[in-house]
């Protein structure tokens, strides 16, 4: 899926990440994301549906699990 190892994307979050690496995880999974996008709109010429992102569920789920733990980290928990 989009060039990246599949066990680090979904690998479980442990919770005790540095903000640092959720930074960078949250980029990278937004990179990836935008990317697909990307190639959708150059290969049909319009964007993407919900149909055509329903496999890429799981990286959402991570993506807001990851910024919700860089929400509380930020907030000082």
């Amino acid at each position: 899926v989009l060039g990246i190892c599949l066990q680090s994307l979904y690998a479980p979050l442990r919770g005790d990440e540095t903000l640092e690496a959720l930074r960078i995880d949250k980029s990278a999974l937004k990179r990836r994301l935008r990317r697909f996008d990307s190639r959708v709109a150059q290969t049909r010429g319009d964007k993407a549906t919900k149909e055509d992102k329903k496999h890429l569920r799981p990286l959402y789920v991570r993506l807001a699990k990851i910024k919700d733990l860089i929400a509380i980290r930020e907030a000082g928990g």
